[in-house]
Parts: structure tokens; C-alpha cells; sequence
């Protein structure tokens, strides 16, 4: 068994982009990442931009684009905002997801959607995930979804999960399903054959 010197550096605070802050009085711990998350927009070029409420506008349709590349750092800035969805922003989760198909060859719309994701994260910048020490959220509880052929580049369906412990998301995932789902309850099947 291999041995190694560890050393007490106090509580938590600042770890990987993440800030972490404990209220002993409320019992919570919260963690965020806005420090993170400015630093993407700056990169971006979006921190004059205007917030939005929704990280995609709502009926939000993309398709492949055949025209010429555009010179813009597309997978980049995916890539950053996934590290930000998977540890603390799960409403991006689906924005980001269905923005990521897109990163051989984005075109206009593409970059469009991503500046309306920046824009939403600029807006939500104070979120984050805060977890309480109530014994009534001490049970996990899961939840999943799923749209029906949404997609229309091969109309598979998405399914979403999340799962909830200490009154905030633990675990949750967008992801498209493997096959076409050829109803409505058939996708919600598949959703939930994800979730176990």
C-alpha cells in the first residue's frame, strides 16, 4: 500500500474553478463557479452583452450548416461552458448539449446560439447549488424526461435526468437517445432506462 503526506490547509474555499462556501448557522453548502463562468464571457467578448433568462430561445431549431468555415472558436468555447454544466449549472445541460453537434462545422445560427448560452450565464451568474442539512431532503430523488423526435437533423429524441439530494442536483445528464423513439412513451421509457 502505498503511503503519502497530507496536510490540513484549512476549509475549502476555492477548488478547481469552483468556489465553495459553508453557512454553519443555516447549515448549507453552496458551490458556484461565477469566477469561472465571468472569465469564459470575457473570453468571449460577451461581458457588455445583455443577460437572458432562457440559454436557448425557446423553439430553437439548428441544422447542419454546409457553407464555408467560419473562423470563430467554437469547440472552445463549448468545451469551456460543458466544464461549467456538469458541475454547476444543470439548466445549461441541454443548451450545451444540443449546441456541441455542431462543433465540426458551425455556421451563423450556431454562434448565435452560443452567444444566447453566454448571454444566460451572464444572467445567472450569481446561481449555484446549494445543499442543506434538513432530514427531510436526505432521501435521493430522481426525475427524467424526455422530448419526442425534437431533433431534426434525425429526429432522435433527448432525454434528461437529474437527481436531487440535500435540496439541490447531484448527478444530471442531456443526452440523445441511441435510437428513434416511435412514440411519445417510448422516449419516456428510454429517458428512464437512463436514469437506472
Amino acid at each position: 500500500m502505498a503511503l503519502f503526506k497530507m496536510r490540513d490547509m484549512g476549509e475549502l474555499g476555492h477548488f478547481l474553478g469552483y468556489w465553495v462556501t459553508r453557512n454553519r448557522a443555516k447549515r448549507t453548502i453552496s458551490i458556484t463557479q461565477d469566477a469561472y463562468v465571468k472569465k469564459l464571457i470575457d473570453c468571449a467578448g460577451l461581458s457588455d452583452a445583455n443577460p437572458t433568462t432562457l440559454p436557448l430561445p425557446a423553439g430553437t431549431q439548428l441544422e447542419r450548416y454546409t457553407g464555408s468555415p467560419v473562423d470563430f472558436p467554437y469547440a472552445r468555447h463549448i468545451g469551456g461552458i460543458l466544464y461549467a454544466t456538469l458541475a454547476t449549472w444543470p439548466d445549461a445541460a441541454y443548451a450545451n448539449q444540443h449546441l456541441s453537434q455542431f462543433s465540426s462545422n458551425p455556421g451563423p445560427k450556431h454562434i448565435a446560439g452560443l452567444k444566447s448560452l453566454f448571454r444566460y450565464l451572464w444572467g445567472t451568474l450569481d446561481y449555484g447549488l446549494t445543499y442543506n442539512g434538513l432530514e427531510t431532503s436526505a432521501q435521493p430523488v430522481g426525475y427524467s424526461d424526455a422530448d419526442w423526435a425534437q431533433n431534426i437533423l434525425d429526429w432522435k429524441s433527448i432525454s434528461g435526468v437529474v437527481f436531487t439530494l440535500a435540496g439541490a442536483a447531484i448527478c444530471w445528464i442531456s443526452k440523445k437517445q441511441p435510437t428513434v423513439a416511435l412514440s411519445s412513451m417510448e422516449g419516456e421509457y428510454m429517458a428512464l432506462s437512463l436514469a437506472v
